[in-house]
């Protein structure tokens, strides 16, 4: 299974994406089926998380995102977050959804 990586981009925008690679020249990596990570609203005073395609002109491409523009990296990404994207990006569907409603 490919690694899941999350940034910070200097921009402010977080995104999310499976890392194809990473190169020294020029620095960055390469992702693929990259999403922007949106706060949405879920009702008075809570938010839920929205994944919209990065770059809408090839949603599941390979894109190079530069060193120099990432902020942040997050170092754990989130189990729940992980699950999100991976169901959004492939045919795979999680265990834990598909036990929802079974008692």
């Amino acid at each position: 299974m490919a690694e899941i990586k999350v940034f910070k981009l200097v921009s402010g925008e977080e995104i999310i994406g499976s890392l194809v690679s990473q190169s020294s020249s020029p620095p960055g990596y390469v992702l693929e089926k990259v999403r922007a990570i949106h706060l949405v609203p879920q009702g008075q005073h809570q938010f839920g998380v929205a994944m919209m395609p990065f770059m809408t002109s090839d949603p599941s491409g390979q894109i190079t995102i530069m060193t120099p523009a990432i902020s942040a990296q997050v170092v754990n990404v989130p189990d729940d977050m992980e699950r999100t994207y991976l169901a959004q990006t492939s045919s795979i569907q999680i265990a834990s959804t598909l036990m929802e409603g079974v008692k």
